[in-house]
Parts: C-alpha cells; structure tokens; sequence
C-alpha cells in the first residue's frame, strides 16, 4: 500500500478521473451523429503517449467533447462531479467545436504513422 509520498495515489486518482472523462466523451461521440468513437478511442491513446511530456492537447480537448463545466476544470479537477447523463443531450456547440478539432489532430496524428509505418515495408 502506498503512503502517498511518491505519488502513487494521486496518479491513480488522476487516472481514474481521465477514465471518467473518456467514457464520457465515448458515450457523447456514440450518440451524436457527425461524431466516431475511433476519434476519442485514438485521442485516449494519444493522450496518455504525451502524458510525461508536460503537454496535454489530447486531454484537454477530450475533457471538453466530454462536457465538463470550464468553471469546474478551473477549479483543479479534471471532472465534475454532479452526474451527467449524455445519452439524450445533444452537444453544446462548445462540445462540438471541440470535438472537430480533436479529429483534426487525431487525423493529422494518423496520418504521420501510416506514413512512418510505409517507411519500413
């Protein structure tokens, strides 16, 4: 059992949060047309690859299609905690431009490793 010095259970609760946020975003992407759960499937990949490189676009963009509240982000926590149920909302235009911009990178991301993957066939 960790004693929290070496930080240990702050990484597990930060990733327990990011899972949150990415079922989240999953369950927005599922039910909005215009939106592929690849993108936010990829975007978590992505995510998690930059994490000790001090950047975090993928994250910081999945926790917006996810819908949290800017002023709770703001406040040190990736999540809000008041339950949500995105199964019936339609995506604040906020979500939405998010999201397009989430597939922009994604898809540009892509596309540099099918063209590293080429390199050696």
């Amino acid at each position: 059992m960790s004693d929290g010095r070496d930080g240990t259970d702050a990484e597990a609760a930060d990733e327990e949060r990011f899972t949150a946020v990415v079922q989240t975003a999953i369950a927005v992407a599922e039910t909005n047309d215009g939106m592929d759960p690849t993108i936010i499937e990829d975007a978590t990949r992505y995510a998690r690859e930059e994490r000790d490189t001090g950047r975090a676009r993928y994250r910081s963009l999945l926790v917006d299609v996810a819908g949290i509240d800017p002023a709770v982000r703001s406040s040190g926590s990736i999540t809000d905690d008041r339950p949500t149920d995105h199964s019936t909302t339609t995506p604040t235009e906020r979500q939405r431009v998010a999201y397009a911009r989430l597939r922009d990178h994604v898809d540009r991301r892509r596309g540099r490793e099918a063209d590293v993957d080429g390199l050696f066939e």
